[in-house]
């Protein structure tokens, strides 16, 4: 049969389809968040149930074309929650789901997806990296629980990394750095670390 719904949850849900209709994507972004972890103190039964401490928002952030959407879709495919991981080149990406993302072959907004690991709910939140979608990026770090700061193999340290990470620092959530595309014959890991350690000393490991 049909779950049993508290009032508050039937408002909630109803307010949320509501915004999806009339909202734009950032605003569901934020209200999504909300919704997930206040369903936690009721009763919705055909949902998997999660402690609020075993729920986490990541913000996928950094310059434009580092690999944030591709890690996306490696995160979904080592979840199992793909068959196959996606591609930007192919227009396949769970998170680049809009007709002009697809075409641009770029993120225009933030969006999330979900999956599970470890016994955490983790909500994975793909922000834009171009400067004229930075609003993504502060929706996403205001959303998130930690920032994981994509930087590309072949460039490193940019602006855009740079703003991601003093982004993260006003928030005062954690930041943790990942280093894509090192399938690259252009790519270099240790030169990518000596950039960082350069620019934040001891704060990297």
């Amino acid at each position: 049969g049909w779950p049993a719904f508290t009032f508050s949850n039937m408002i909630c849900l109803l307010c949320y389809i509501i915004i999806i209709i009339h909202s734009n994507y950032s605003i569901q972004l934020i209200f999504y968040l909300r919704v997930m972890r206040n369903s936690q103190k009721g009763d919705w039964s055909f949902m998997k149930q999660y402690n609020p401490s075993d729920i986490i928002n990541v913000a996928l952030v950094g310059h434009g074309s580092s690999g944030k959407t591709s890690l996306a879709e490696a995160m979904l495919f080592l979840c199992k929650e793909t068959e196959r991981m996606g591609k930007v080149n192919d227009s396949t990406t769970f998170t680049d789901f809009d007709p002009e993302e697809k075409k641009r072959k770029i993120s225009l907004s933030a969006s999330i997806v979900s999956t599970e690991f470890e016994g955490k709910k983790l909500n994975i939140i793909d922000a834009p990296g171009l400067f004229d979608f930075a609003a993504g990026m502060h929706e996403a770090v205001r959303a998130a629980d930690t920032a994981l700061i994509v930087l590309s193999g072949k460039s490193g340290v940019n602006v855009g990394s740079e703003i991601a990470y003093d982004l993260a620092a006003e928030n005062n959530i954690p930041r943790a750095f990942f280093v894509s595309k090192l399938d690259s014959p252009r790519a270099h890991f240790y030169k990518i670390m000596s950039m960082l350690v350069g620019k934040y000393g001891s704060k990297i490991c």
